[in-house]
């Protein structure tokens, strides 16, 4: 088995390509989109091959379901362990951070659209694409997902995990290569790396407590910034101003048959109730925009100028930090709160109806609606405003930051 040493770590310089545990039982392979599926929802292991296609097998390895990579049989070879979200942090970090380490870890050759690396690293990361949990594939030939064996919040039984997404070109991202920390659903389907060692007590080291991030909820229901009035907790509510119940959704298939309606809807993050009671519920753009009201009576969804007006009103450098709560972020980016707004990082639901960025990103709905239909396809598109870990800004002021009115966001209200 081919290897290669980083740092102090090693890992294998090629995509996993077994089917058996390391027990010797057998992993079943899904060939249909139907057997995907049925995987994900009875939470059972499976592999394929990119468009169920074995050529591209021999190429880039199997795509494995999460339920595959955690298995108690073990995944990986006798010696060897799916590397945890930290232990790829590791891995990017001695190799310069993830815009140094995109490059030094692809491959010279086989990346689309100019986008081969230096594989200064050995490491020989590959574009195997990936599949949705749906059963849908994407970008093989031009970008490489791989799985961490960490679930994004054990303590809201998260249909999500991180991976590794490293992208081929800016043709297809529109931002600079790099190396992506991103949530994927547990059905889905990514390549595997495995890392050598033991796992033993890697996850009691790196669990995230849910406890510990828990927010102290606020005494006050409004805050003047300026000359602006704003709620200080996201949107709770399930009916419109007219009394009108507004859907709530509970699975993926019913999220996306919703937005296909045109219909209203909300859902609690991952459907876990305990997560609206800190950060809310998650509204589509059909909720915002109903002519029945979402906000209560005397408030309203703030337009993209009325965004605008906060962020001058404020006008710093550090904006997001004194935007955001005290308490709640993930990886120490805890704001000062300094104008009382107490922005909550609440995470979103895409369009799929899958869930991401609880405790990393808080995403706010603008009423405002933007036509973008020569540049994105169609006009289905609303400002939005966000805070994020990384960044100490708010953001929101990029075509690239719209979002889809099928995504669920939460929504603060501005008074009339």
């Amino acid at each position: 088995m081919k290897e290669v040493k980083i740092g102090d770590q090693i890992w294998m310089v090629e995509n996993l390509n077994v089917d058996k545990f390391r027990n010797g039982d057998i992993i079943p392979e899904a060939k249909t989109n139907e057997e995907w599926k049925k995987a994900n929802e009875n939470k059972q292991p499976a592999w394929c091959y990119y468009g169920n296609d074995l050529t591209y097998g021999e190429k880039y390895g199997k795509l494995y379901n999460w339920y595959a990579v955690t298995d108690q049989r073990g995944l990986a070879p006798e010696g060897w362990h799916i590397p945890s979200d930290k232990e790829f942090k590791v891995l990017t970090d001695f190799l310069g951070g993830v815009d140094d380490a995109c490059v030094k870890l692809k491959s010279i050759t086989g990346w689309k659209e100019d986008g081969n690396g230096s594989n200064e690293s050995g490491f020989s990361a590959i574009p195997g694409g990936s599949r949705n949990c749906f059963g849908d594939f994407f970008f093989a030939d031009k970008e490489g997902n791989w799985w961490s064996s960490t679930e994004e919040d054990p303590g809201l039984t998260s249909s999500l995990s991180y991976y590794r997404r490293i992208s081929g070109s800016l043709e297809l991202d529109g931002y600079n290569p790099t190396v992506y920390r991103y949530f994927q659903e547990k059905g889905g389907g990514l390549s595997v790396r495995c890392v050598k060692g033991s796992k033993k007590n890697v996850d009691e080291k790196e669990k995230t407590l849910w406890n510990s991030n828990k927010v102290e909820s606020t005494k006050s229901f409004e805050v003047k910034i300026g000359d602006q009035i704003w709620m200080v907790e996201n949107l709770t509510t399930d009916k419109f101003r007219n009394g009108d119940v507004i859907q709530e959704v509970k699975t993926p298939e019913e999220w996306i048959q919703a937005n296909a309606n045109g219909t209203p809807a909300w859902c609690y993050y991952a459907n876990n109730k305990e997560a609206g009671e800190i950060y809310g519920k998650l509204y589509n753009f059909h909720a915002i925009n109903d002519k029945r009201g979402l906000a209560p009576d005397g408030w309203h969804i703030p337009s993209n100028e009325e965004w605008i007006i906060l962020e001058n009103n404020i006008n710093a450098l550090d904006t997001g930090k004194k935007l955001k709560s005290i308490n709640g972020w993930k990886e120490d980016a805890n704001g000062t709160n300094e104008f009382g707004f107490s922005g909550l990082p609440g995470g979103c639901c895409s369009g799929w109806g899958t869930f991401s960025d609880i405790g990393y990103i808080g995403n706010w709905w603008s009423s405002s609606v933007e036509n973008y239909r020569e540049k994105l396809g169609h006009n289905n598109y609303s400002w939005k405003r966000f805070l994020t870990i990384k960044s100490e800004l708010l953001e929101g002021n990029s075509k690239y930051l719209l979002s889809r009115w099928d995504e669920g966001l939460s929504v603060r209200c501005i008074k009339d």
